[in-house]
């Protein structure tokens, strides 16, 4: 317990070693960031402050022979303890004689951080808050959990943070006697409570749950005691941490939330506004759907009375209807349905969030609350149409396939034609059109007489238009850009004709050709080099023949 024993803090050695002689013992002490001397043992109970002011309130005993149990024993007198001022980080130096080296050996301790006053009397802050907004009042207590050595309690007080220092509300001088510093919580809370006995001494403040002023009442808080101990005659002052409340985290949650299909146009999609928890709504005046697409939200409709509307967005009045109910709270709900077959992706959507208004049968106010907005994205969910390509991975080990196919069809019943286009010259242009099942029509004069086109629209799961250029016909890197492809296809649902694109890739043959240190002769350099070395081989067999010719004749002037 706090003051009940001296606080002694000890240097010994717990292994001499080969020790013979211990020649000094000494405690250093660290607050300034370095650690000093604050006193040294050079002998039996002979001793060197440094330290005045522990030196007051301290003795120092001990011995340094033998160096088994060699010790320094300062001893801090509970009576005169100064806390936290005395306390800091401490560590032991030690000087002897080493037997076997005959050097003096010099060792320190690991510091320790030495705390008297976590034995305090222990003071404590506390909220009680209801479950549900305005269910119960808000009680904001101080109390004593630990009175220690404190025989009389002279005071506890509540003090707030609103503009950035504590500042006193509430102070109780005895049982039930307090004075206010804030007339406005004043007007709205009572206190409460007793400083006798310590261990139950405690400041209560309620806040009257009909009179909440959510959030203007709230910020940080703290407690603060005054009390007499009995060990050092002294008056002790303590404060709490300060704790944060928040009331208004009860208040009535209004949600938004969408339903969304898993295929494009499978249903329609909802934007629905309700009430999860309508705490002490007793009434909803209206619910009311905002969207924001040019950078501030707007109202677009707005429900004032069960299945009743007004509109501020026509587009989305055209292609949605509204229904929904505001009574009872617990089931408000607005509702905005957009028709399936008449959406508008992606123009119709964008952030959304709702706002309520409701009467709180409580406070008898008229409350007002706002969602986190959300996004809401349809197209998403549309018929998916991708491409790729199939390179080789070493160069001209095989043919480039470059392939336009659907992912995924959604409602689409029928593919009306598969178009690759390419841009080179920095935009894309038609390069290849398939209409029905390995029927093309080609654009590109250059890519049709090395490539071949195959595929099939029959189905629009299996949908596919596939170009394949001849690697032996490979023209690298002239024939290769940027590549993308295009759908168009009939909707079994909105009876419409659907165009999409695929985001563009870039096809690079090049970048797996095998290349030699050695220059390459350019290609239009071969025809002359391939004359050249027929020449060559014309000269090299007639030379041959003459040769042959030249031998004979001598070989028969001989015989």
């Amino acid at each position: 317990m706090h003051l009940e024993n001296d606080l002694a803090i000890v240097c010994y050695i717990s292994n001499p070693g080969d020790i013979a002689l211990v020649v000094s013992l000494e405690l250093q002490m660290n607050k300034t960031g370095s650690f000093q001397r604050i006193v040294f043992m050079y002998s039996d109970d002979k001793d060197i402050w440094k330290d005045p002011v522990l030196q007051n309130i301290s003795k120092v005993s001990g011995s340094l022979y033998p160096p088994s149990s060699a010790e320094l024993r300062l001893t801090i007198d509970k009576k005169k303890m100064q806390c936290p001022d005395d306390f800091a980080m401490f560590r032991c130096k030690v000087k002897g004689f080493d037997q076997v080296t005959h050097n003096v050996e010099e060792q320190f301790t690991e510091p320790i951080s030495v705390s008297y006053c976590t034995l305090l009397p222990s003071i404590q802050i506390r909220t009680e808050q209801p479950q549900m907004h305005l269910e119960n009042d808000l009680a904001i207590v101080c109390y004593i959990s630990n009175p220690g050595d404190i025989a009389s309690v002279f005071s506890l007080e509540l003090q707030m943070n609103k503009t950035g220092s504590f500042q006193r509300i509430v102070f109780m001088y005895s049982d039930d006697k307090d004075i206010w510093k804030d007339p406005v919580l004043q007007n709205i809370s009572k206190v409460s409570g007793s400083l006798y006995p310590p261990s139950s001494a405690e400041l209560r403040l309620t806040i009257d749950k009909k009179k909440m002023q959510c959030p203007d009442d709230f910020a940080m808080f703290r407690c603060k005691v005054r009390g007499f101990d009995q060990v050092t005659h002294n008056v002790e002052e303590q404060f709490t941490e300060p704790i944060s409340v928040s009331y208004c985290t009860l208040l009535p949650s209004i949600q938004i939330r969408t339903e969304q299909p898993q295929m494009h146009l499978e249903n329609d999609l909802a934007i629905v506004c309700y009430i999860s928890n309508p705490g002490d709504i007793a009434s909803v005046f209206s619910l009311e759907l905002q969207m924001n697409k040019t950078g501030s939200f707007q109202r677009i409709v707005f429900m004032y009375s069960d299945g009743k509307d007004i509109w501020k967005d026509t587009v989305l009045q055209n292609i949605s209807k509204v229904s929904g109910s505001l009574y009872p709270p617990s089931s408000a709900e607005l509702r905005l349905t957009i028709d399936k077959k008449k959406m508008q992706c992606q123009d119709a959507i964008a952030m959304f969030r709702c706002k309520m208004r409701g009467f709180d049968q409580v406070t008898h106010n008229v409350e007002e609350q706002f969602t986190e907005p959300i996004s809401v994205s349809y197209c998403t969910l549309l018929l998916s149409i991708q491409i790729r390509a199939d390179q080789a991975t070493m160069h001209l080990e095989n043919d480039l396939a470059i392939v336009c196919y659907i992912s995924n069809p959604g409602n689409i019943a029928s593919v009306f034609s598969l178009e690759l286009q390419m841009n080179k010259t920095g935009s894309f242009q038609r390069i290849v059109f398939m209409y029905s099942d390995d029927k093309d029509i080609w654009k590109d004069a250059i890519l049709q007489n090395i490539s071949k086109v195959s595929g099939s629209l029959s189905s629009p799961s299996s949908a596919e238009l596939r170009l394949v250029i001849d690697k032996k016909k490979m023209q690298c890197p002239h024939d290769f850009a940027m590549f993308r492809c295009k759908m168009r296809g009939f909707d079994q649902v909105t009876h419409n004709v659907e165009e999409q694109f695929t985001d563009p890739i870039s096809v690079s043959y090049c970048v797996s050709s095998v290349q030699s240190k050695r220059h390459r002769i350019p290609t239009a350099n071969y025809a002359g080099v391939i004359v050249i070395a027929a020449i060559g081989i014309v000269i090299l067999v007639a030379s041959g023949l003459l040769w042959k010719r030249h031998r004979y004749k001598r070989s028969k002037t001989y015989y």
